[in-house]
């Protein structure tokens, strides 16, 4: 049977980023000295929308899927920058 199905989701992850600043600092001695704190609180960290395409066709099954991520809270290491991408998948059941 032959048919096409629309799959809007809607996501949120929440974690906890742990991610550490470095300061490297040179004392009068010539010595590095290092400041590592580290953040350990639990909140959003994204949210994510996505659109699935998918059709069926005797033991085929194809699925293209629209990504769409909006981080909120980034790190140093990984600013904050919304992205997309696309995913596509042939399935065979037998």
């Amino acid at each position: 049977m032959r048919y096409i199905e629309f799959k809007p989701t809607f996501t949120f992850i929440v974690g906890n980023p742990n991610y550490t600043l470095r300061n490297f600092k040179s004392t009068k001695n010539g010595k590095i000295k290092t400041a590592t704190p580290t953040y350990n609180d639990f909140n959003v960290l994204d949210y994510e929308t996505s659109l699935a395409i998918s059709t069926r066709w005797k033991q085929f099954k194809l699925v293209a899927e629209q990504h769409f991520a909006f981080p909120v809270n980034g790190t140093i290491e990984e600013p904050v920058n919304n992205f997309n991408y696309f995913t596509l998948q042939l399935d065979f059941t037998f």
